[in-house]
């Protein structure tokens, strides 16, 4: 799997140029005498999107690689003994199985800047340089964008669920238990003992996260908040930014301008000379509503 997740990411790296310029050509021969010990598999996708269109060739390429790595990676979501027994093996094998995941510098490009403490504003551009449309429409994406203007941002408001809203939870909950991480932490959590008995199919395991990320709880009134709108949406409370651990909606809320990134945080997420963020691990700091955010961390991608 890693030759395929290796040749895939190097792929986007040569076809994003050419997709924001129509000036950037695309030299498939080069790209395949790059590639040419990557293994079998990937010399035979190369052998089975081949076109005079050199450019409309890779984006097959692409899709075709990311195709095999989903599924590889269904064929990786039983834990081994050695990650039950290991909480960081386990984390990485997480890590490995997202094939979702955006690659950085090419379909995701962030705007760093400059460092900040204590809410200074010392970025003045957008955090987000560019976001790629395409990597951004696949099924779990497009689900849980439409979840994040189910909730009213202040804490202290009562939130309601409708069933329109309802219906876009449950389509996420389908699409989320499908991929190759929530399928691993599924089985993982269940050879560990550590799901009801109630939980330990598909059709349960979605219920469990239904009640553990939507059922709401009471901060300031009743039923004014959940783990899901906290760490993934966002809330306010007396100046701050509660959670919104999340690189979508950061998104989000920064093309409707009504966020402001003031700066990244040196003191984590930085080694050196390197640019601040390992795979876009990173921290932030940013305004948002009327509140500001001194800290927050999040994954990118």
């Amino acid at each position: 799997m890693d030759e395929v997740t290796s040749s895939r990411k190097y792929c986007v790296q040569q076809l994003i140029p050419a997709v924001r310029n129509s000036a950037v050509g695309v030299d498939l021969a080069a790209i395949r005498e790059h590639l040419q010990d990557s293994g079998s598999v990937v010399q035979e996708i190369f052998d089975e999107n081949q076109g005079e269109d050199s450019l409309a060739a890779l984006k097959s390429i692409v899709a075709s690689l990311q195709a095999k790595e989903q599924e590889l990676a269904q064929g990786m979501v039983d834990p081994t003994s050695d990650e039950l027994g290991d909480l960081e093996a386990a984390a990485n094998k997480l890590w490995l199985l997202d094939t979702n995941r955006l690659v950085a510098g090419a379909e995701l490009v962030l705007n760093f800047q400059e460092d900040t403490r204590y809410g200074d504003d010392n970025a003045h551009e957008a955090l987000f340089e560019y976001v790629d449309g395409h990597a951004m429409s696949k099924s779990t994406f497009t689900a849980f964008y439409k979840l994040l203007d189910n909730y009213t941002a202040e804490a202290g408001v009562s939130e309601e669920v409708t069933p329109e809203e309802k219906q876009e939870i449950f389509a996420f909950l389908d699409v989320a238990v499908q991929t190759p991480v929530v399928r691993y932490v599924m089985k993982y959590l269940n050879a560990s003992g550590k799901l009801p008995d109630d939980a330990q199919d598909e059709y349960g395991f979605k219920g469990f996260l239904y009640r553990l990320w939507f059922y709401f709880y009471s901060k300031e009134a009743r039923f004014d908040s959940s783990g899901f709108e906290h760490v993934f949406a966002g809330d306010t409370r007396d100046g701050k930014v509660g959670g919104m651990h999340n690189w979508i909606q950061l998104l989000v809320q920064e093309r409707k301008g009504e966020l402001n990134y003031l700066g990244y945080i040196t003191s984590r997420g930085v080694d050196g000379d390197e640019e601040p963020g390992s795979e876009y691990l990173m921290s932030i700091s940013f305004d948002w509503k009327g509140a500001t955010k001194t800290v927050g961390s999040s994954f990118f991608g």
